[in-house]
């Protein structure tokens, strides 16, 4: 069973891969489906909660009920979900924070979009970094290539939507986007 979930989990990685520099290399197209964005975020955690429990960094999901369904891009959505919590985790795991958590939450919003965010306690974004973190070749990681969040959100720019970074009032970041509901978009 054990190896069964690792060869599961070597093959998704590999189409991440795939898809990741076909959408680099064909301009920005992506395959959009309808989607349901829990079972992205589901996957999406999946793959990083060994990396989280080896570092001590608790990983919760609070996902919420009534969401839309989406049309987007599974692999890319959840190449974004991927980068934005191991970006947490290495934030949490560079310092001494007391708690050690990332919470990643969905939740349908006010104007029928599926909002998906990714909180962490680490030590937040620095005092106006807000938006260059989002340039490429910009980062605030010694060893870090600055490419993550500038991919990040050319993905969530072809999906309609938009990703944006708050400090978290409890300390720490906040990364959300909001994904369009798919037409006719039922419930999840």
């Amino acid at each position: 069973m054990a190896l069964e979930h690792i060869a599961a989990q070597g093959k998704l990685s590999g189409e991440i891969i795939r898809r990741l520099r076909d959408f680099l290399r064909a301009g920005k197209t992506s395959r959009r489906v309808r989607a349901d964005l829990n079972s992205i975020v589901k996957e999406a955690a999946d793959l990083v909660s060994f990396e989280a429990r080896r570092k001590e960094i608790t990983l919760q999901l609070e996902l919420g009920n009534e969401l839309p369904t989406v049309r987007a891009d599974p692999i890319q959505i959840e190449q974004v979900l991927l980068n934005l919590v191991r970006n947490a985790i290495e934030a949490i795991d560079g310092t001494k924070c007391a708690r050690r958590e990332v919470v990643i939450r969905t939740r349908r919003s006010s104007d029928n979009r599926a909002e998906v965010s990714v909180q962490d306690t680490g030590p937040g974004i620095p005092e106006g970094e807000g938006e260059t973190i989002f340039e490429p070749f910009v980062t605030t990681k010694p060893d870090g290539m600055g490419m993550g969040l500038s991919i990040s959100r050319s993905i969530i720019d072809t999906h309609d939507a938009e990703l944006e970074s708050v400090p978290n009032p409890e300390g720490g970041s906040i990364f959300r986007f909001m994904l369009p509901a798919a037409e006719g978009g039922g419930l999840q």
